[in-house]
């Protein structure tokens, strides 16, 4: 007889769990890009019961309420972080406008119906922040001329973010491996809760990196959790093919000028002779008029 009661007890709390209100699906979401506005849905089943409040909370503290007896139906509670636009939030799901690093946290979602059964159902979801830097990376370094055999000293940061850059180098396009390359890495974390990235790189010129006598250095800073990509490159010119350039440059300035001159002087003497040729036809006119023919 005590199994029968055990039973039915057990049976009858069965039907009473399937019965009771329990929350479907609670969307969170996650990752979030600071700066965007997002909307965390709880969706719930009251089965027989009616709903008495919505509550959401984030890490543990009450940030906003649906009450339907209550007007205004909507409440919301000064957190950090938090801006709830109560336009675009309801009973099932509430509205979050640009969200920043202070929003991250466990957010839960309780639901309470209202007497006899007093039943209450809850579940929580983590959101994480991602903070996007909205420059390119920084490359310093000391010059731009080099010649085969000549050490190069490069220095690449990039701008804030959350979570941390990862910056890696090419030249012409293709990305610095070997022993001949040595490159430091290091990450920095500032008081604002961002993080920026820092990459040295030092090499001794050959002359196979020159492609028609430059080489094309890149810094490229990459945040793998959101697969986003951005870069920023410098040219270094070689410094003996830039010193023929000018060379050449002055030869071709000198012959042009030899050539002015002579175009100039070209004149001067097309002009002495026509004065001569004058001359002459001068002297047979005169020689021309003083000739009479009675004298002969």
């Amino acid at each position: 007889m005590n199994q029968g009661i055990i039973l039915f007890t057990l049976l009858q709390g069965l039907i009473s769990f399937i019965d009771c209100l329990k929350i479907v699906m609670l969307e969170v979401p996650s990752p979030t890009i600071a700066g965007e506005s997002v909307e965390l849905t709880c969706s719930y089943d009251l089965e027989d019961d009616k709903l008495y409040s919505v509550k959401w909370y984030k890490d543990g503290s009450e940030f906003y309420r649906y009450v339907p007896k209550d007007w205004p139906h909507a409440q919301v509670l000064p957190m950090e972080g938090i801006k709830v636009d109560t336009s675009r939030s309801a009973s099932s799901s509430v509205y979050l406008r640009y969200v920043d690093l202070n929003s991250a946290g466990k957010y839960r979602c309780e639901i309470s119906a209202e007497a006899p059964s007093f039943n209450t159902a809850a579940d929580e979801r983590e959101m994480v922040i991602y903070a996007l830097p909205i420059e390119v990376p920084q490359i310093s370094i000391g010059q731009r001329k080099y010649n085969p055999g000549e050490e190069v000293t490069a220095n690449c940061t990039s701008p804030k973010s959350k979570p941390t850059a990862k910056l890696s180098w090419f030249i012409n396009d293709s990305p610095v491996e070997g022993s001949e390359f040595k490159a430091d890495y290091s990450a920095t974390l500032h008081n604002d809760g961002l993080e920026s990235s820092f990459i040295s790189l030092n090499f001794v010129i050959q002359p196979q990196h020159f492609i028609k006598d430059i080489i094309i250095l890149k810094c490229v800073s990459v945040i793998v959790q959101v697969n986003k990509k951005t870069e920023t490159q410098v040219t270094l010119y070689r410094t003996d093919s830039l010193k023929s350039k000018s060379d050449n440059l002055q030869r071709n300035s000198v012959s042009e000028n030899l050539s002015q001159v002579g175009d100039f002087a070209c004149p001067r003497i097309r002009s002495r002779n026509h004065l001569e040729l004058i001359m002459i036809i001068v002297i047979i006119l005169i020689t021309f008029n003083n000739f009479n023919p009675m004298d002969t």
